[in-house]
């Protein structure tokens, strides 16, 4: 989930607009919490948000994972 999309799930609306004139980066669990305790999404859309979030974290791992595995391959030569 991308920061544009996390705001979406602001419940205040001066805050979200803050936020997204100063491009504040969120981490995936301040995601998660703001997608929690949003009032004004529906259950499914909020399930719909997680499964973006836990996606985003896996891509995340999997090319960290891919960098370290390099870069573990590049000190071997």
């Amino acid at each position: 989930m991308d920061n544009q999309a996390a705001y979406e799930f602001i419940n205040s609306k001066d805050i979200r607009e803050h936020l997204r004139k100063l491009d504040y980066p969120l981490t995936p669990v301040q995601c998660a919490f703001l997608v929690w305790q949003s009032r004004r999404h529906t259950l499914k859309e909020k399930h719909e948000a997680w499964e973006d979030i836990i996606a985003t974290i896996e891509y995340a791992k999997s090319k960290h994972l891919r960098i370290v595995m390099l870069s573990a391959q590049n000190e071997a030569k």
